[in-house]
């Protein structure tokens, strides 16, 4: 008997997720905060009232975190790792919010004509409004600015009404401010959105906005390059400081992330931002791994064949 052996090699395909995250673009980025990474390690949420900065930049930009805001979240997709700001809606002032040091002349945040604005952030309510921006409802998620006459713009929002304009996000300038177009979604959706307001600098239309890396429109900011001539502004987040003294505007809102460039984000490095995600919330990326294994032994048996003779009779 003769037996002939049929060795099969099986290729089995196993597919690995693991957390991976897209890099940023880092080209001009002086000011990079980030409750997911707030200076305990990446995806781990912020203690304590300080609040790194990871630009890299050569002058210290910490944040500080003040009043009421302060840490929260689990650091999964439903709920990341963020800074809350609950300032009370109406009450004129904020009760939490975060200042950034080094806001002072000829430093890298003294921006020029062109800037970059970048906020996670998942607006929760109405803001502490002021008597001195229009609407008692509104509220600041970042700003470099403050009320008097050479104040920049900021990223803020109201729910009801701004200067005569509908509820929306607004690009907030020291004339009182320009609404983002078509810019009510993010008020009513309880969702965490990325916005970018993105000034090239200096013309007509040399303003966009981003809503979750799609570009929403272009259009003629309010905003002006910061102007220190009566003295460094604060840059804050969840407030706009008012002649220095109090904070107003206060946000209702959960802020992951806030990005500052002294230059204009293209398009593209907008949506490469975006692609990024939330540092505490990477992407998951499929792996495909070859694994080689021998699945089995195939044993083919040939029997021999057995020969009759038939003779005649």
């Amino acid at each position: 008997m003769k037996a002939t052996c049929v060795l099969v090699l099986m290729v089995s395909m196993i597919t690995v997720t693991e957390a991976v995250s897209a890099a940023i673009v880092t080209n001009n980025l002086v000011l990079s905060l980030d409750a997911g990474n707030a200076g305990n390690g990446v995806g781990v949420l912020g203690s304590g009232n300080a609040w790194i900065n990871q630009s890299g930049s050569a002058t210290n930009h910490d944040a500080t975190l003040v009043g009421t805001a302060d840490w929260a979240g689990t650091g999964t997709a439903l709920d990341p790792f963020v800074v809350q700001f609950r300032s009370t809606p109406g009450a004129g002032t904020a009760s939490g919010y975060a200042t950034v040091v080094g806001s002072t002349p000829g430093s890298d945040l003294d921006l020029s004509t062109s800037f970059t604005y970048e906020v996670w952030a998942k607006i929760v309510g109405s803001g502490s409004g002021s008597s001195y921006w229009g609407g008692a409802d509104g509220g600041t998620l970042m700003s470099h600015s403050s009320y008097s006459p050479e104040g920049n713009g900021s990223i803020s929002y109201n729910p009801t009404a701004h200067n005569g304009a509908g509820p929306g996000l607004y690009d907030a300038g020291g004339s009182g401010g320009a609404n983002f177009p078509n810019s009510t979604g993010p008020l009513t959706d309880g969702l965490m959105h990325h916005i970018v307001l993105s000034r090239a600098g200096g013309g007509i239309n040399d303003t966009a906005w981003y809503l979750d890396g799609v570009l929403q429109s272009t259009f003629q900011s309010s905003s002006s390059p910061t102007d220190d001539t009566n003295g460094p502004y604060p840059f804050t987040i969840g407030a706009r400081t008012k002649w220095f003294t109090t904070f107003d505007t206060g946000a209702n809102a959960d802020i992951a992330q806030v990005r500052v460039y002294s230059a204009a984000l293209t398009a593209d490095e907008v949506q490469q931002n975006f692609n990024s995600g939330l540092t505490s919330v990477p992407e998951p990326e499929a792996v495909t791994l070859m694994a080689f294994g021998l699945i089995g032994l195939l044993v083919i048996t040939i029997l021999p064949r057995k020969r009759v003779s038939i003779k005649a009779n």
